[in-house]
């Protein structure tokens, strides 16, 4: 009996001291604690789809415009909306959609747009059958020369005293080379030119996967009159549509449109309007 009692007393004693190692091994090396960082949300991109579009504060019509967005602008939605819906009639048609909080890169702003004016864009876009990588990006240009900017934009720029500040969008492809896909403004400030009156100039307009998508507007600004060139492409083709010349404050009003122009240039159209060419 006494052995038995004995045995019992040293298999306790063997079990209660590996209790005790366990119990140091887990306060030595405690149950590592791994950060959990939240999931970068996927990048939405939207495209206006009404000429004129209010870019707002609040999700409302009673908000101050922060800036008149031309069709086609691409914006990036900020993954916030309203969570109830309003009625606007847009072209003749009555839509009820959410407001969208969304980021414009040409003010570096943030602002509201109503969900009936916007359309969510196809990211997975291609440019000459190559994959462009999603997310667009944009090229900050500060006194761009003018050379260079005609080759990236592809367009006629006049005169080569001209420095342009400005942005355009594009995409990489996989071999990290820039497709323009987006919208696009350059302007310069104030330039002498050759019958020493001062103007500016401006040149706008938006690519997708490379290719050139509508409106392309120059604007040309004297003191005492504007004139302002479009010329206007077919979506995916580079096909030019129409092209047209109007010209305000001046003693006699500009006004020329062409269907399929036969030379689809700033120079040509002007030509063809009666009015300056540049060099």
């Amino acid at each position: 009996m006494r052995t038995k009692i004995f045995l019992n007393l040293i298999f306790f004693g063997i079990i209660l001291f590996a209790c005790k190692q366990r119990d140091q091994q887990t306060t030595d090396n405690p149950v590592p604690i791994v950060d959990t960082v939240p999931a970068k949300p996927e990048k939405i991109e939207f495209k206006v789809l009404v000429d004129k579009l209010r870019l707002r504060d609040k999700p409302s019509l009673k908000g101050q415009v922060i800036d008149i967005l031309a069709e086609g602008t691409l914006l990036e939605y900020l993954h916030d909306s309203t969570d109830y819906e309003e009625t606007i009639t847009l072209r003749n048609t009555p839509y009820t959609k959410p407001w969208y909080k969304v980021d414009y890169p040409r003010l570096d702003t943030v602002g509201w747009v109503f969900g009936g004016a916007i359309s969510k864009v196809n990211t997975n876009t291609t440019s000459g059958g190559v994959a462009l990588k999603p997310g667009r990006l944009v090229h900050k240009l500060e006194n761009a020369d003018i050379v260079n900017l005609s080759q990236i934009l592809e367009m006629e720029l006049p005169r080569n005293n001209y420095l342009f500040n400005g942005f355009y969008e594009y995409r990489q492809n996989e071999q990290g080379g820039r497709i323009l896909d987006g919208s696009f403004r350059i302007a310069t400030e104030y330039v002498n030119d050759d019958n020493n009156e001062d103007v500016k100039m401006s040149l706008e307009g938006r690519y997708e996967a490379g290719k050139k998508d509508g409106a392309f507007v120059y604007k040309f600004e004297f003191p005492s009159a504007t004139y302002t060139t479009t010329l206007y492409y077919e979506k995916d083709s580079d096909k030019c549509l129409w092209g047209s010349v109007i010209g305000t404050g001046t003693d006699v009003p500009v006004s020329y449109r062409e269907e399929n122009p036969e030379n689809c240039t700033l120079n040509y159209l002007n030509l063809k309007a009666g009015i300056f060419q540049w060099k």
